[in-house]
């Protein structure tokens, strides 16, 4: 599942990297109710540098699913190994566990500190990019089957490339951000032609505050890449 919030003119961020909040509290609190429901969440090293995010579930108990609250597994791509160290989401007293995926270019002192840290860490390929096919055996074999794409754009744009994406989870605040230069959710090779545009089917629409949740199923693009 991809899951992104963006503005009404369909940025991330301004055009200086601004990125909190997009959105009001009513859909932030949404996406922890489907953090709880997933197997793990899945960033790149790009948003660990930008947001520093935790990636926990922070949710009341009456909002959390049946056993309380779910962490899932945190997964983070990266390639080169650029995710600086003291980055939260590496505190080994976070709830859960977190899994770098990452390739042979990672410096082995990194991937050291990493695993100090109780990070695990799997190499998928020569690099720079990761072999997503690599990925999903591995996560595969961990029984991870429902993983929510966090972002940021170019991870995403390789998942969609890839045909890996099954639903779309789009937050859409009531704002205009403007700019060239402010990114967009999806990056990637994209489509050539509107005829190739990744499509959703059985759509639906939820309020959240001033907020509108747009979600659906992705219909298979006609033709897919396989690295990340």
């Amino acid at each position: 599942r991809a899951k992104y919030a963006m503005s009404l003119d369909g940025h991330i961020a301004t055009r200086t990297g601004e990125s909190r909040w997009i959105t009001g509290k009513a859909s932030r609190r949404h996406v922890h109710v489907m953090r709880d429901q997933a197997d793990a969440i899945l960033v790149g090293a790009g948003t660990i540098k930008a947001d520093d995010p935790l990636l926990t579930t922070r949710l009341p108990d009456d909002l959390a699913g049946y056993g309380g609250v779910h962490h899932p597994l945190r997964i983070i791509i990266d390639g080169r190994g650029v995710s600086p160290l003291h980055s939260r989401v590496f505190d080994p007293a976070l709830p859960a566990h977190t899994l770098v995926v990452t390739t042979e270019q990672a410096r082995p002192d990194w991937l050291a500190a990493l695993k100090d840290r109780g990070t695990d860490c799997f190499v998928a390929g020569s690099g720079p990019r990761i072999d997503l096919g690599v990925m999903l055996e591995l996560l595969g074999d961990r029984s991870v089957n429902d993983v929510l794409v966090e972002g940021g754009g170019r991870l995403l744009g390789s998942f969609f490339d890839a045909g890996l994406v099954d639903r779309v989870a789009a937050f859409i605040a009531p704002i205009i951000i403007g700019g060239a230069d402010a990114p967009g959710p999806v990056s990637g090779e994209g489509c050539a032609t509107l005829s190739a545009a990744w499509r959703l089917s059985g759509v639906r629409l939820t309020a959240l505050g001033d907020d509108v949740l747009l979600e659906g199923a992705v219909a298979p693009a006609p033709s897919t890449t396989k690295a990340a």
